[in-house]
């Protein structure tokens, strides 16, 4: 800046220069008119002087003494402040009072600085309380989600210790009639053998007399074949008895297991399965937020957060759409997992229907066990589309039920059913998997 000047801050300075520039320009068009400094004339088309101005009009100011009076007497003390009036005025001594000003104006700005600071680093640390008590939050949340998986898992081996067992007995049970059945059938087979023997040296009853047989031998034959006749019978009934009972104790061990494929292992299933609905409880959808579009992934969102949703997944419709590259087992391991992530996020039930009973061989052995997620296999001579339909059908209608499959014939039965139907890459959205 000029000679003369203290080192001054620009800012202190910018009232006087911004009168000078008005000042500058009201000359122009005076009579005569008074042109302004070659070094001013590129800042005269500003409203607002930007900083990296200041200097240079300062300097102009500076060394221009004509300008600088005629901007003293254009302006107070009061509308430029006591700096600015000091540099236009320039009273004996001005170089210490306006020194003295450019400190205690950088101590100000200093403690300006400093409070913002202060003020930065507060707004970091309640950040940072903010994230730890999120995370301690969310650290909560994982404790109690793993003590509730241990908890199911030690159901679960209770339950499958249990189900051993009564199977064990169950068998031995069948071992023991099998045997009680084999005995009376061979004491039916040496009875009936004996009663033909018997029966074949006996006169029939409506045959004729042979002569010689007195009344008394007539009569005793006659009940010794009634005889052997009822304890045949009685044999006879007491063996359809073991065996009605046999059939009903092999329907309860051999059958269970595919009953409860139908209707879901209540073993390794996280949620047990709903009892059929009634026949005269019609299902309704589940309404959607105002506004929410049916087709949308924040419908689907909604649905799948429906307190106790069931979430019947048309398996191959969906993975052949988001992984075709996949082979067919890879497409159920990747679909499972998906699943599994969206059943701990939003503590939905994902049933996921898969064509061919032949293909659960191929699966891991816990592909179908995971938390919240049951897989199913349609059996033979049956395909998915109506092993997913009949699970619709069985659902309690007092429970929300969600059907995901692109396939125009699930979709129509789901809706007669009364379920929400989603579409396929509406549920690849939900699953984090999206195309």
């Amino acid at each position: 800046m000029g000679t003369g000047r203290p080192v001054v801050p620009d800012h202190l300075l910018r009232p006087a220069a911004e009168v000078a520039l008005a000042v500058a320009r009201r000359r122009r068009y005076d009579d005569p008119p008074v042109p302004a400094p070659r070094r001013l004339e590129p800042f005269l088309g500003f409203a607002r002087l930007p900083e990296r101005a200041l200097a240079p009009v300062c300097r102009v100011l500076d060394d221009d003494e004509d300008l600088r009076q005629a901007t003293r007497q254009a302006t107070t003390e009061e509308a430029v402040g006591r700096a600015s009036w000091l540099f236009l005025e320039r009273p004996e001594g001005w170089e210490d009072e306006l020194e003295h000003l450019a400190g205690a104006a950088d101590e100000v700005a200093g403690e300006a600085r400093e409070q913002r600071a202060e003020a930065e680093l507060r707004r970091r640390l309640q950040v940072e309380e903010q994230a730890r008590r999120r995370a301690d939050e969310e650290a909560a949340g994982l404790r109690r989600q793993v003590a509730e998986v241990r908890e199911q898992l030690a159901s679960e081996r209770r339950l499958r210790r249990r189900a051993e067992s009564d199977a064990g007995r169950l068998r031995r049970e069948v071992s023991d009639l099998h045997a009680e059945v084999d005995e009376r059938r061979r004491a039916e087979i040496e009875l009936r053998r004996e009663l033909e023997e018997a029966t074949s040296t006996l006169v029939p009853e409506d045959g004729p007399e042979p002569a010689g047989r007195t009344e008394e031998e007539h009569d005793r034959d006659t009940l010794d074949r009634r005889h052997l006749e009822e304890v045949v019978a009685r044999a006879a009934a007491a063996g359809e008895v073991v065996a009605g009972t046999l059939a009903e104790l092999r329907r309860l061990l051999v059958d269970r297991p595919e009953e409860e494929e139908r209707r879901g292992d209540a073993v390794t299933a996280t949620v047990p399965p709903e009892p059929p609905a009634p026949p005269h409880v019609a299902r309704r959808p589940a309404p959607l937020p105002p506004g929410t579009f049916d087709d949308s992934v924040g419908a689907a969102e909604h649905l799948v957060r429906l307190p106790g949703v069931l979430v019947l997944v048309d398996g191959y419709n969906v993975t052949k759409l988001g992984r075709p590259e996949l082979s067919l087992s890879e497409q159920r391991s990747w679909l499972v997992d998906a699943a599994r992530e969206s059943a701990a996020r939003t503590g939905a039930r994902f049933d996921l229907v898969f064509d061919g009973a032949g293909e659960r061989a191929s699966s891991p052995a816990d592909l179908g066990r995971r938390v919240g997620v049951q897989l199913r296999f349609s059996p033979e001579g049956t395909d998915a589309d109506d092993l997913l339909l009949d699970l619709a059908a069985a659902t309690s209608a007092s429970r929300p039920l969600v059907v995901a499959s692109d396939d125009g014939r699930v979709r129509a039965g789901a809706r007669a059913l009364g379920a929400n139907v989603i579409t396929s890459p509406q549920l690849l959205a939900v699953l984090g998997r999206p195309l």
